[in-house]
């Protein structure tokens, strides 16, 4: 009979360890789920996004696992070695690597790299006429634990899984610098939840969960202007947004001018015909909207997804003229009450890597900058009247450490993107949708805007 209890007792300890067994990190050889063969695909026409670019580098470099600026403003690369010399050989700005790098990235806009050290945060202002320094060219190669194909191949083992079918789950992403997944949740019951998802499919060893906050869209540089240009007030009838919006670039779509902004402006998902007015809804018609980005299935088959959260609006009053290439600039940063002094000129286009600074103009807190934090991440949002929607390859820009002010508020939506190249030129980047609390803002690359609109003339 002891026999018989000890057998008895035996089991059900058996079956408890085996039912908690979800609840606990998977071994590393669980990454057996991983398929080592994965290559994240690569279009052959039209810009390449922050992971496109880094899958074609990936190519001739398997090891690669991404690249990003770190806080001195170097550029440093992480490689899937542990081999001292050869990260050191890799280092040289004339390696295989360095080449491969900048060919894809393009070399100007990769070591053109600028820190925005020169504002006096106490005021807002400039302490001199250039708001922005150059740093050397420099390239730093460090040991990553996974190449970025690895990551990736991860990162679709879990969202083909339904991992944004959890509730409260708010983003993914593939972070090249803490080399991991990282997956952003609003509750610690959602946190739970993921981390238990991801047991399950053995991924817990390369993904991080962090409670964050909630992404708000921000759908005031608000007077009358013309021509239109770049970060000034634009307004539109629905009801939903009644600070308005901001129009983020004039652009010149299929030899139609007109300007690009925030998709959530308009209304619904993907309809047609809605008026823009500027600068308030009292103010004449200046545009109509003919394009808004295209939504799909997600890789899980049931969420849906677009590339940007982008619309293009159609100049539709003859007495309308924009200014091609032109954003306004203020007289300060961090400052709702700066005036427009001139305007920034768009030199370029580029795709942004994590620690870059980056500046925006909007109706509502103005000119204001921070530094990329998260590249290429995939935001779950549910639109007020769009639904639930995934917009794929979203950036995070955080603003700077003592800075108070809001880095972007309400009625902040459409507003451009930008780095500085030096003096008012400037490089476009994207357009910001929304925010995460006071000191986050997230927006769409230029490069995935293309992937919505279709080629635009910006400059």
């Amino acid at each position: 009979m002891k026999r018989l209890f000890k057998f008895l007792l035996l089991g059900i300890l058996l079956l408890v360890l085996s039912a908690c067994s979800d609840y606990v990190n998977a071994p590393s050889d669980q990454l057996a789920a991983i398929d080592p063969n994965f290559r994240f695909p690569v279009p052959t026409t039209g810009p390449l996004n922050h992971d496109e670019q880094f899958a074609k580098i990936a190519r001739t470099h398997p090891e690669f696992a991404g690249y990003y600026y770190d806080n001195n403003g170097i550029l440093t690369a992480g490689v899937k070695s542990s081999d001292t010399s050869k990260l050191q050989s890799l280092s040289i700005t004339t390696s295989s690597l360095a080449k491969t790098i900048a060919n894809v990235a393009g070399e100007e806009a990769l070591f053109s790299v600028l820190s925005a050290d020169n504002t006096d945060l106490s005021t807002g202002r400039e302490k001199s006429s250039s708001p922005v320094t150059s740093v050397e060219r420099q390239l730093k190669v460090v040991s990553a634990d996974y190449s970025f194909n690895e990551l990736a191949s991860a990162r679709d083992v879990a969202e083909t899984n339904d991992i944004f079918a959890i509730p409260g789950v708010v983003s993914v992403d593939l972070d090249e610098y803490k080399n991991r997944l990282v997956f952003g949740v609003d509750s610690s019951k959602s946190a739970k939840q993921v981390e238990v998802k991801l047991s399950r499919l053995g991924l817990s060893a390369l993904s991080v969960v962090n409670v964050v906050p909630p992404v708000v869209t921000h759908a005031t540089v608000d007077s009358y202007l013309r021509p239109i240009r770049g970060g000034i007030a634009t307004s539109t009838d629905v009801a939903a947004y009644p600070l308005g919006c901001t129009l983020g670039f004039p652009a010149v779509r299929n030899g139609v001018p007109g300007f690009v902004t925030n998709s959530h402006c308009t209304g619904k998902l993907g309809t047609y015909g809605n008026v823009f007015r500027q600068p308030n809804p009292s103010s004449p018609i200046i545009g109509r909207e003919t394009a808004d980005a295209p939504t799909y299935l997600c890789a899980d088959g049931v969420t849906i997804c677009r590339a940007s959260d982008s619309a293009f609006v159609s100049i539709a009053n003859t007495g309308t003229t924009t200014q091609l290439g032109k954003i306004a600039s203020l007289s300060m940063h961090w400052n709702v009450n700066a005036t427009i002094t001139g305007s920034y000129s768009i030199v370029g286009t580029g795709t942004p890597a994590r620690g870059q600074q980056m500046f925006k103009v909007g109706q509502t807190t103005g000119s204001t900058w921070g530094t990329v934090d998260q590249t290429c991440i995939h935001i779950n949002l549910n639109y007020e009247f769009q639904g639930k929607v995934t917009n794929l390859c979203s950036y995070t820009v955080i603003r700077p450490v003592g800075v108070a002010q809001s880095i972007s508020a309400p009625g902040d939506s459409g507003s451009p993107v930008f780095s500085i190249v030096s003096g008012s030129s400037v490089r476009l980047q994207g357009s910001l949708y929304g925010g995460q609390g006071y000191g986050i803002f997230l927006f769409s690359p230029y490069t995935s805007i293309v992937k919505s609109l279709g080629y635009l003339q910006v400059f």
